[in-house]
């Protein structure tokens, strides 16, 4: 028995085979992937969705917005293999990953203060001295001027 251990980080995959062919045929995906998402550096892990009766493998990530990646499927011997780097996009919110708002507890209404009463205090009113009549700038016609 063969064992081949791969340390990515955020992951550690541990691939086991009876020769060494199988090992790496398996080591092929796991050595590929990133440890960390591609596009902000966040913590990855793996997923596995079936909607609508299809099996959909790959990784997601921690950061926010989150971003996933979904793995190819080859034809022949239907092994996964990883698209690189330019597959991951934003993924998309999935009604499982909506969490409900917590139900409204009524609390009892609460009256506001009023402010604190201030002391009475005579008023005084000041007068403003007369301001100059605003000028213009504009010069008169002689004509208009008084005698």
């Amino acid at each position: 028995m063969i064992t081949l251990r791969l340390d990515k980080g955020s992951y550690t995959v541990e691939i086991s085979g009876e020769t060494p062919n199988e090992v790496l045929a398996q080591a092929e995906l796991f050595s590929a992937l990133p440890a960390t998402c591609p596009l902000c550096g966040a913590a990855v892990h793996f997923t596995h969705r079936t909607p609508q009766k299809y099996e959909y493998f790959g990784l997601a990530c921690d950061g926010s917005p989150a971003h996933e990646s979904t793995f190819g499927e080859r034809i022949e011997g239907s092994t996964l293999y990883y698209k690189g780097a330019q597959s991951w996009s934003i993924a998309p919110v999935r009604a499982r990953d909506c969490q409900p708002e917590p139900e409204h507890v009524p609390q009892r209404a609460v009256r506001p203060t009023p402010p604190p009463a201030r002391p009475a205090t005579a008023a005084v009113h000041h007068q403003r001295p007369p301001q100059p009549a605003a000028r213009t700038g504009y010069r008169t016609h002689p004509a208009d001027r008084p005698a």
